[in-house]
C-alpha cells in the first residue's frame, strides 16, 4: 500500500546539501488517515542524507501510524550506514 502523497513539487535534491535538502521536502508529504494505528515500514529507493526518510516519518506519524523501520536499496558512501527512522524521527545509524 503506498501511504504517502506528495502534497507539492520539490527542487531536485541530487546539487542540495544535506540542510537544503532537508528544507526542500519539509511539509512535502501527507500520510493517508487508513494508516492511523498501523505499523508502517517505510521503503525508499537510495538515501544520501536521510531527509525523505525523515519527512515520510514525520508525514505518517502525523497520521497516527508507528514508524517501525525503513529499507533502502542503496545509498552513498557516508550513508551506507543509515538503518532506519528512530522514534524521535532522527535517522539511526549503525556504528
Amino acid at each position: 500500500m503506498r501511504g504517502l502523497r506528495g502534497v507539492r513539487t520539490v527542487a531536485d535534491q541530487r546539487a542540495l546539501d544535506r540542510d537544503a535538502r532537508a528544507a526542500n521536502v519539509a511539509g512535502s508529504m501527507r500520510g493517508r488517515a487508513a494508516l492511523k494505528g498501523a505499523r508502517v515500514l517505510i521503503v525508499d529507493d537510495v538515501v544520501t542524507t536521510g531527509a525523505t526518510l525523515t519527512e515520510a516519518a514525520r508525514a505518517l506519524r502525523a497520521v497516527g501510524a508507528e514508524v517501525v523501520g525503513a529499507a533502502t536499496v542503496a545509498g552513498d558512501r557516508a550513508s551506507a550506514s543509515v538503518l532506519g527512522v528512530c522514534a524521535s524521527g532522527s535517522v539511526m545509524r549503525s556504528r
